[in-house]
Order: structure tokens, then sequence, then C-alpha cells
């Protein structure tokens, strides 16, 4: 990209099997006479991991190492509202509102969420007699 300009997402050439999911993100402002050129290695991953964890003992001089975030929920609402079943009202209704990136949809992303919370919760399910017949 030769400056005045500004590089967006959009102007990435990538492989077909690439989608880019916001072609409006900023990647930067090249000034007047300016020249930007890039490379880029897409990984996949979870969660958060920052710059320093991404850079290796084998990573080239020059590579400018990112911070890598792989969430695809971009904002999560909940509320728990009383709810009539039948004759009887003290129960509770759950709603969940869920945004994401494109790259799953949001049932998809509370069934993946369901599923990791299980995992963790696995290690309590193993309760002592004690806990048991309290």
């Amino acid at each position: 990209v030769v400056g005045p300009a500004t590089v967006t997402a959009n102007d990435i050439k990538a492989d077909d099997d690439l989608e880019i999911l916001d072609p409006e993100q900023f990647i930067c402002t090249v000034a007047e006479g300016g020249h930007f050129h890039m490379q880029m290695t897409v990984i996949n991953g979870r969660g958060y991991t920052p710059a320093e964890q991404n850079k290796t003992d084998e990573t080239p001089i020059g590579v400018l190492p990112v911070d890598s975030i792989f969430t695809p929920v971009e904002k999560v609402n909940y509320q728990v509202e009383n709810t009539r079943v039948g004759k009887r009202n003290d129960f509770d209704k759950l709603t969940i509102d869920i945004w994401t990136n494109g790259s799953i949809g949001p049932r998809e992303a509370i069934s993946l969420s369901a599923k990791i919370l299980t995992e963790h919760l696995t290690s309590f399910v193993n309760l002592t007699e004690e806990a048991k017949s309290a």
C-alpha cells in the first residue's frame, strides 16, 4: 500500500479458505510517500494470548508478535425473571442475549460455553459421602 492511505482488513489479500469477518477493521494509516507491506500468520486458538507468548526463540528478527483474541463472543446479557408454569408462579425464567463476531452463531456459542463449564465443574462432582448426605 502506498500512502496516503488508511489500511483496513479489507485490504488483506487472503487465500480462499480464509474469511475476513470484519473488513472495516482498522490496521494502520500510511502517510504521504509512505509504503506499507505486511505478512501475517493466522492460527486457530482459544481465549486470549498476549504478544509475549506469541514469540518464540525461533521467531525471526523483524516479526512483531501481537495479542491474539480468539473469543468469538463479543457481548452477553442475561436476565432472570419470575415466571408462571401452570398454576405455580415461583419459577425462574432465564433469558440470555449473545452477540458474536460472526465466526460462530449464538446457539453454538452457548452450547460450547455450557460444554466448557461442564468440564470445569466435573472436578466437583465426586463428592465425599459426608457432602452427599448434607
